[in-house]
């Protein structure tokens, strides 16, 4: 949880009160609280220990220079980073404090360094200074709200300070904030842009992947993947695989579902080829029903698709976090690679890259902030290779995607040459097939008849007012059909 408040606001009692909305979150960091404030400003944390579990706790403070940070995420470009500027020695072995360092040294124009799923806030000069700022696509959550007596206000979810605030709205994805300035957009990639025509074939986006996999393994805890059983998952799957093998890692995977269902077995091809250590969860319908009121409290929406989309990771985090702290997971493949049904309706490419833009800058109200809030209600980090910017990039610069939308695993097996790994593995058309009987008793019952009984369930969460409030200020999209 990140907070600030400006001079002469809150300053009695500011630590007691942040301490106690940050813990509101607890779930996010189970593993430490921290606090470091004046009668300025304010921070406070809770940590999830995944890079220098030891010496990395949060907020990070120069008490020498008075710069002091309080960040949610990770910068996997963060040793690159500190060698490109030359920066001086690290105090921890956290990716967090080169975003103390870099605004130091270059101010807030550092952010269109990072690489990275982040919110976070940095106060330099001992509060006069103060600069917040979320990833290129909303991957981790970040608010911000005005509170009494001018107070500014930012957590990484609404409960933590939807009761301090006359006013909150989601902080853009892409943005950098100061009080100067207000929001600026760093995030401008020249193929955002329903004009932009691409130029590239598709023949270096395994390799760009491949990178933006090794990137995101940067843990100093044990790594596992969810394994879905659809394409997305296997692929991640096949690239993770000699990277385990390199550094002498268990391989770990997890996949959840109902008895019988094509996701199962569809994962259990994967894992059986792979070798991997295995865990599965099997849920009834009747615990999917059960567990809807802690899916909105952590989820912060009542958006009927979403909910009904998060029941499933919420039962696989949780199976997850009992042997991991960090997941890979495939979100995001299905916005970049045209991955719905409905795009092969798409007349030509152009039609195609303008869908493609239109649903990219949704991900931060639909398959970030599932993935995200998910995870988190059980102490889990999700990472997300395919939505490394510079996989973005490279997939949104291929120059024409329209033929290949008639044989989406024609494109699939191009792209990542999954299938090219060895005879055996299931193929792209196995794994496509289990993925389409994906219809199943506990979705009929929630989508089915009636939604009543469904409803009747969000209605017993006691997070109403903080959900309702959550409707107010972010514009929440039905998923794609």
């Amino acid at each position: 949880m990140h907070g600030t408040g400006h001079a002469g606001v809150l300053a009695d009692g500011r630590e007691d009160l942040m301490r106690t909305l940050s813990a509101r979150m607890r779930s996010r960091g189970p593993d430490g609280s921290g606090y470091h404030g004046n009668d300025r400003f304010g921070l406070a944390h809770e940590r999830l220990a995944i890079m220098d579990p030891e010496g990395g706790k949060q907020p990070i403070v120069y008490e020498d220079s008075k710069y002091s940070v309080c960040a949610n995420g990770e910068i996997y470009n963060f040793r690159m980073l500190q060698e490109k500027y030359g920066l001086t020695a690290a105090q921890t072995g956290s990716d967090s404090e080169v975003l103390l360092q870099l605004y130091r040294h270059i101010g807030p124009e550092f952010v269109k360094e990072l690489n990275g799923i982040f919110g976070f806030v940095c106060v330099g000069n001992d509060g006069s200074d103060i600069i917040a700022a979320r990833d290129h696509c909303g991957i981790k959550p970040l608010y911000i709200g005005k509170g009494k007596g001018g107070c500014t206000w930012f957590a990484s979810e609404l409960k933590a300070i939807h009761d301090q605030c006359d006013s909150i709205e989601e902080f853009p994805a892409g943005h950098y904030w100061t009080p100067e300035s207000g929001f600026i957009k760093y995030y401008n990639p020249e193929w955002d842009d329903d004009n932009y025509i691409g130029a590239k074939d598709t023949s270096h986006i395994r390799e760009i992947l491949t990178q933006a996999v090794r990137d995101q393994m940067m843990s100093d805890v044990p790594i596992g993947l969810l394994l879905s059983g659809g394409l997305d998952s296997a692929v991640i799957s096949s690239i993770i695989k000699p990277m385990l093998e390199d550094t002498e890692q268990r391989y770990i995977t997890f996949t959840v579902g109902q008895e019988g269902s094509p996701d199962i077995t569809a994962a259990r091809m994967m894992s059986d080829f792979l070798g991997t250590d295995h865990h599965e969860y099997l849920f009834t319908s009747e615990e999917a029903c059960a567990i809807i009121p802690d899916v909105v409290y952590h989820l912060e929406t009542y958006e009927p698709e979403l909910i009904r989309s998060a029941i499933p990771n919420y039962f696989l985090a949780r199976l997850a976090s009992k042997h991991v702290k960090v997941v890979l997971t495939g979100e995001g493949s299905d916005e970049l690679f045209a991955g719905y049904l409905y795009f092969r309706d798409a007349p030509n490419s152009a039609a195609i890259h303008k869908e493609l833009r239109r649903i990219f800058h949704h991900l931060h109200n639909v398959n970030c902030q599932r993935a995200d809030r998910m995870t988190m209600a059980h102490g889990l980090e999700a990472r997300v290779p395919f939505l490394d910017p510079h996989v973005i990039d490279a997939v949104m610069q291929v120059s024409d995607m329209h033929p290949l939308l008639h044989s989406r695993l024609s494109a699939v097996n191009k792209i990542t040459d999954i299938n090219a790994t060895h005879r055996s593995i299931p193929t792209t058309n196995e794994l496509l097939a289990k993925r389409n009987q994906r219809s199943t008793h506990f979705e009929h019952c929630l989508m089915a008849k009636s939604l009543t009984p469904f409803f009747g369930a969000l209605k017993l969460c006691n997070a109403r007012e903080l959900v309702l409030a959550g409707l107010r200020i972010c514009r929440l999209s039905v998923m794609p059909k």
